[in-house]
């Protein structure tokens, strides 16, 4: 079943001049390395905040915040409700969860 609930941002929120970028990272539970790679490859200061969002079994323990810690020195942190997107971080989501972002906040 697909997530089907929609929401909007004001004018002021696109316009906003410390808007932070947002980079969206979707990936199966094979694609561990590629997300890896891209963040060997990427910046640790480079003003976003990336959401990613990978498929994987609920019944096994995830290294994903472990392993990305030796690919960059972003912080690394688990999606909570309520969080405000910093820049040079890169949010996980926990499995069995919607990631919605409304402006800012997660």
């Amino acid at each position: 079943m697909k997530n089907k609930t929609f929401s909007t941002i004001s004018l002021s929120e696109i316009h906003n001049p410390k808007a932070i970028h947002v980079v969206g990272i979707g990936a199966s539970a094979g694609g561990l390395e590629a997300i890896e790679q891209f963040f060997a490859n990427m910046p640790s200061s480079n003003g976003m905040a990336f959401i990613v969002i990978q498929h994987l079994s609920s019944k096994y323990k995830s290294f994903m915040p472990e392993l990305l810690a030796k690919k960059t020195n972003m912080n690394i942190v688990q999606i909570e409700n309520g969080m405000t997107l910093q820049e040079n971080t890169v949010y996980l989501a926990a499995p069995h969860y919607f990631v919605t972002l409304k402006g800012s906040v997660l």
